[in-house]
């Protein structure tokens, strides 16, 4: 049964408020999975925090308009899922790559990522992507280690001259 004009509004409508709440969205040719696997690909979704969605591409289109995710429009061909992460960018790819290592049946198409439109064989480098607090603690210690090397080098000094002075002291007790 077709949708009626209302329903596409309000999915376009959802559509782009999800999109505008995505850091990343993953599109995945959504051909050639069973339904075992949809279901097990949603559960596992749905554990780490990525919505999955079948829109149509016109719908699509038209929910893309306005968002950072609009460069996806030029891969928007056929049969599409889309995996939507929300504030962890490397979420849904991690999430395809691992299923697309179980099972060699989909084909990721493209990665919206700020607005930039990205190969699918950037999956890889998006999923390795560090989360906020991986990203937080990496940008910490890149902060800490010239205060680190300072302050070993300001203990140099008074310690060599601790080891001098009882080297020294060592040297007129043998004496």
């Amino acid at each position: 049964m077709p949708l009626t004009r209302t329903e596409k509004e309000d999915i376009v409508r959802e559509v782009h408020e999800q999109a505008l709440q995505s850091s990343a969205i993953v599109v995945v040719e959504n051909t050639g999975l069973s339904v075992v696997e949809s279901t097990a690909i949603r559960r596992d979704a749905r554990d780490v925090g990525v919505q999955l969605r079948v829109i149509r591409n016109r719908i699509a289109t038209r929910a893309f308009e306005d968002t950072p995710h609009e460069c996806l429009q030029p891969i928007l061909d056929g049969p599409n899922l889309f995996a939507f992460s929300g504030e962890l960018p490397g979420a849904s790819a991690k999430l395809l790559r691992e299923w697309q290592r179980k099972t060699r049946n989909f084909e990721i198409r493209g990665i919206s990522l700020g607005k930039d439109l990205l190969e699918a064989d950037k999956l890889a480098m998006v999923a390795n992507l560090p989360g906020h607090e991986e990203a937080i603690a990496q940008l910490l210690s890149v902060m800490k280690a010239p205060i680190t090397k300072l302050a070993q080098t300001l203990s140099a000094v008074p310690t060599k001259l601790v080891r001098t002075l009882d080297a020294v002291r060592q040297a007129k007790a043998d004496a």
